[in-house]
């Protein structure tokens, strides 16, 4: 237990510091910039992964623990149509409720001219659209969101759990998870242009409420990457797609985003039906920090 609170708390120190160095050039000008999403943000969403490689080094943690191994499909599909399913919910009731409007005439025209579908029908462009970015784009997405599940799920949350347990895991990782995301959200252009009151709350509800999901996949599954496919999946459907092709009416993005209130209805939920089933120890998941733990909820 010494070992697990000694490297989460290096970790975290690594985190900050590192991402700091990135955050630099993002609050300075901002995150639209091709460059900087090409160089800064990619390499801050990296942080977590680098730090938590260092504190490998450092406190000689065995490199398999980080859960590399392929896990059961089921895992994987999981990873990736969970944010697919909650988000078509979620939209679909923006829709359907006339809180926001479909399809978004930029939207189409942009994914026309992409795909090479000008002169097509509006909804088969925005099914071919939904298509790529579920699939193609998601994959791309993996490049950047495997730096943070291999530091956050990877590293972080079973040395978490060996010194707190599972459920307190969850929450300080997606607590933690949240906060680091703020100098981006308050001083950068990471945002939905809601008032911040009201965008900061929504955004830490929301990952705090699928980090609970994220840590019990991890745990559950013995490997990283069903976390890394929830992750790009959810990046690239919601912010490539469902927010793009929505039209936004007046109030729109008050519901809408990962800054609004509906995506916190799902993250919420998948947070309770984790919270109740407590993932058993796999053989793969003991830690050099434990050596069994009889459960990983206190």
């Amino acid at each position: 237990m010494d070992i697990a609170r000694r490297r989460s708390l290096m970790f975290v120190l690594l985190v900050i510091a590192i991402s700091t160095i990135f955050y630099v050039p993002i609050i300075r000008h901002g995150m639209a910039t091709r460059i900087l999403k090409l160089s800064a943000v990619f390499w801050m969403m990296w942080s977590p992964a680098i730090s938590a490689v260092i504190v490998s080094i450092v406190t000689k943690k065995n490199w398999r623990e980080f859960g590399w191994r392929l896990p059961k499909a089921k895992y994987l599909l999981a990873g990736w149509l969970v944010p697919v399913a909650y988000a078509a919910l979620v939209y679909a009731a923006v829709w359907l409720t006339k809180l926001g409007a479909v399809p978004n005439p930029k939207f189409v025209e942009g994914a026309g001219k992409f795909l090479h579908m000008e002169g097509k029908p509006d909804w088969m462009i925005v099914a071919a659209a939904f298509v790529a970015i579920a699939t193609v784009a998601t994959l791309f997405s993996c490049l950047s969101a495997a730096g943070e599940e291999i530091g956050w799920r990877g590293f972080w949350v079973p040395e978490l759990t060996a010194w707190l347990g599972f459920r307190r895991a969850a929450l300080v990782s997606g607590a933690f998870w949240a906060v680091w995301h703020m100098p981006a959200i308050l001083f950068a252009d990471y945002n939905s242009n809601t008032p911040k009151w009201f965008e900061v709350p929504c955004f830490a509800a929301m990952v705090m409420g699928i980090a609970v999901f994220y840590a019990w996949m991890r745990l559950k599954s013995a490997s990283v990457w069903p976390c890394v496919l929830l992750h790009a999946s959810h990046n690239a459907i919601i912010q490539g797609f469902f927010d793009g092709v929505t039209v936004n009416t007046g109030h729109t993005l008050w519901w809408t985003t990962e800054f609004g209130i509906v995506l916190v209805i799902p993250a919420v939920a998948l947070a309770l039906w984790a919270w109740k089933r407590n993932p058993q120890a796999q053989p793969e998941m003991i830690t050099s920090a434990t050596v069994a733990s009889a459960s990983y909820a206190r």
